[in-house]
């Protein structure tokens, strides 16, 4: 049976036990690396998490043959990348950056106009005081975006009223 160490030394990446296939959830950043053994990725790791206790790393992705991977990506978090960046640095091209595999809707949040906005920018939709249209207007900009909508509305007021009173959609 083969150790640990020849296993890494002639084995493939899949083996590692710092490698976690395509985990990349939940994780500060992202090393990118082209033109470094994993073998040198895996002993940096394995260096990064003694020095820095508390952190964590992994390798996540490859490209090319198992045994010899062409490009290697790692997971975890940024003092630990940072870390493995400098000492993988002079073998080959690396590049540490946030993960961009979160979920962008975290950045998101929904925005609904209120009646300080009504009444700032559709001024002759507040002057109607009538509580549908407000609602009416509301879901149009839900539905088709703020700037179009106030695009439409300073073209022509008249029109666009005339719109939300008989729904039709007005471009």
């Amino acid at each position: 049976m083969k150790t640990f160490r020849e296993i890494r030394e002639g084995g493939q990446i899949t083996k590692s036990k710092f490698y976690k296939d395509r985990d990349r959830k939940g994780h500060e950043g992202r090393l990118y690396a082209i033109g470094v053994k994993w073998t040198d990725v895996e002993k940096a790791i394995i260096q990064s998490l003694k020095a820095n206790r508390g952190t964590k790393a992994h390798m996540s992705s490859f490209d090319g043959l198992s045994s010899n991977p062409k490009e290697v990506e790692v997971m975890g978090d940024m003092k630990a990348l940072v870390s493995i960046a400098d000492k993988i640095g002079k073998k080959g091209k690396v590049k540490v950056d946030k993960n961009p595999w979160e979920s962008v809707e975290e950045g998101l949040k929904e925005v609904t106009i209120g009646d300080a906005g009504i009444r700032k920018d559709f001024p002759n939709v507040w002057a109607t005081k009538d509580k549908k249209l407000y609602d009416k207007l509301r879901g149009m900009i839900n539905d088709y975006g703020f700037t179009t909508n106030l695009k439409a509305y300073k073209k022509d007021p008249k029109k666009f009223i005339a719109m939300l009173k008989g729904g039709k959609i007005y471009r």
